[in-house]
């Protein structure tokens, strides 16, 4: 593996429910309203919070800066649990209120909005990485880590010892397409039955994942351990209609929560990694106060802070930033590109204009390459009859 592995070391609802069902609050609640992208529509039942996006902008720029300045940020790799965390309460959070606004979830829509969002920025990464292996001439020692990335089994492959070289960063992409290939299919099973028994469920399903660093071979099971935030974040997107409608307390919390999360993402004093990573570590669980905190109070100042412009254009390109840091990063290309043009930088200044590549690029992808295909989006989604009848019917 080529540099340090990102790896790392080692609402508010005011109206009380008589019994609760497996809602999401609905369009018509005026606290929920700003979250949903559109009220009508094909877009109708797609969940946003501006919020998350700038707590997805704060974790990825923790990953870049670990990967760049790893004695400034040691324990910027801890970023990715937050991504996960992000990634089992979106994704939760859309299946479940698909599944309350249609009366039922279509996971072939399902599956082919996840190909046309994650699959055109990896396809331009790997061949990027095929091309730039191919001009120092190692690109047969290129070749098993692009096949891995693209067939999503990048943490199998690492953890059992095979060198993905510029491509190692996409174990984290692996372990969440595993988690939505088969989650949406337990969580459907789990919305049939009672709150307290899904939980369960859940909370036996961790356990039996816990297990598997001790049952598989190399570090396969660990990796799987370290995607298990994704089971927190869905564990939340359950729960949270339940929780306690106070949005001065929740405000405060995610506030207080985000501020020690950024100081510990950044600081340059390393954190023990047993204390970083998993489901019970830290960034983890600063990630759910923060994320429970601001959808809640979403008008609170922690949720303004992260809801400003920069924030958030790093978040909604988070996807493209961290594809495209790790082999602008730690590749020689930049270097070898300030010798063509005859500049001398010193390792910092090639470090910061590596940086400033991967923002231009990520920008220019999301822009030509992502945004045509997360167009194509809404041909893939439920439609609402138009007969009032049916729709009702559907409803209910």
């Amino acid at each position: 593996m080529h540099g340090p592995s990102i790896i790392g070391r080692g609402s508010a609802y005011t109206q009380p429910r008589p019994a609760y069902s497996w809602q999401l609050p609905t369009r018509h609640s005026p606290r929920y309203c700003s979250a949903v992208a559109s009220d009508s529509g094909p877009q109708a039942d797609a969940v946003h919070w501006a919020a998350l996006d700038g707590l997805r902008g704060v974790a990825v720029v923790a990953v870049l800066l670990y990967h760049a300045f790893p004695q400034l940020a040691p324990n910027g790799f801890a970023g990715v649990d937050v991504f996960f965390v992000l990634s089992g309460f979106l994704i939760t959070s859309l299946l479940v209120r698909e599944r309350e606004r249609y009366g039922r979830v279509s996971l072939p829509n399902f599956y082919m909005r996840r190909i046309l969002r994650l699959y055109p920025a990896l396809l331009l990464t790997v061949g990027l990485v095929l091309g730039l292996q191919a001009g120092r001439g190692e690109l047969r020692e290129a070749v098993p880590g692009a096949v891995a990335a693209v067939l999503y089994v990048s943490h199998v492959t690492i953890g059992l010892g095979i060198d993905s070289g510029f491509l190692s960063h996409t174990w984290t992409l692996s372990l969440e397409e595993h988690f939505y290939l088969f989650w949406p299919v337990v969580l459907l099973g789990l919305l049939a039955g009672r709150l307290r028994r899904s939980l369960a469920v859940i909370a036996l399903l961790m356990l039996g994942l816990a297990i598997l660093p001790g049952v598989l071979p190399g570090t396969v099971g660990a990796m799987y351990w370290r995607g298990l935030p994704m089971l927190v974040g869905s564990c939340i997107a359950l729960v949270l209609p339940r929780l306690p409608p106070s949005t001065v307390w929740w405000g405060r919390s995610g506030l207080v929560s985000l501020a020690v999360l950024t100081v510990i993402l950044m600081t340059p004093v390393a954190v023990p990694a047993v204390l970083m990573r998993g489901p019970f570590g830290i960034p983890t669980i600063l990630s759910v106060v923060v994320i429970v905190g601001f959808v809640v109070a979403r008008r609170s100042l922690g949720a303004r802070f992260l809801s400003v412009v920069p924030l958030t254009w790093l978040g909604v390109r988070a996807y493209g930033l961290y594809l495209y840091h790790f082999p602008i990063v730690l590749s020689p290309v930049v270097s070898k590109l300030m010798s063509v043009l005859g500049v001398e930088m010193l390792w910092l200044g090639n470090m910061l204009l590596a940086l400033g590549i991967t923002v231009v690029c990520a920008g220019a992808s999301y822009r030509w390459v992502e945004a045509p295909f997360l167009r194509l989006k809404d041909r893939f989604r439920i439609r609402e009859s138009r007969d009032p009848a049916a729709a009702a019917s559907i409803r209910n």
